[in-house]
């Protein structure tokens, strides 16, 4: 009778606790990744490059490291490509005017190259995942 007992009340706290969680956990309600490249919220998620380049470190503010799920190079996916899968902390990435990889601390880290004054605008897109949340952040170089 106490096992019983105790059986049935250990259901009833275990179903008063799933239940007084509420929806804030269900998939597709977690809070958007806030993205910054060096510290500073792009307008759009699309953050201007200026023309000599530079070193750019994608942070987000209220999540840990990012994963990284895709890179888009002028509109064309360039990672992962079919057949070559490897791990997102893996990545070493490298376009003819930028590079791609991960520091120690967990950030995408971007190399951009100086561009010459009549080459047309290039833009660099990443496809972000933090647990069940998602963002992207693109750098335009104009």
């Amino acid at each position: 009778m106490i096992k019983k007992l105790i059986f049935t009340l250990a259901c009833i706290v275990s179903s008063a606790m799933l239940v007084s969680c509420g929806d804030d956990f269900l998939d597709g309600n977690w809070d958007p990744i806030e993205i910054t490249v060096n510290g500073i919220k792009c307008k759009s998620n699309v953050c201007e490059v200026p023309a000599n380049g530079g070193v750019f470190k994608i942070f987000t503010k209220n999540y840990g490291s990012p994963w990284l799920n895709e890179v888009d190079e002028n509109g064309k996916r360039v990672w992962p490509i079919d057949g070559s899968w490897t791990d997102y902390k893996d990545i070493d990435l490298k376009g003819d005017w930028y590079s791609v990889q991960y520091d120690k601390s967990g950030n995408i880290v971007v190399t951009i190259m100086h561009k010459v004054a009549d080459t047309p605008e290039r833009n660099i897109k990443f496809y972000l995942e933090c647990g069940d949340s998602f963002g992207e952040i693109s750098l335009v170089q104009k």
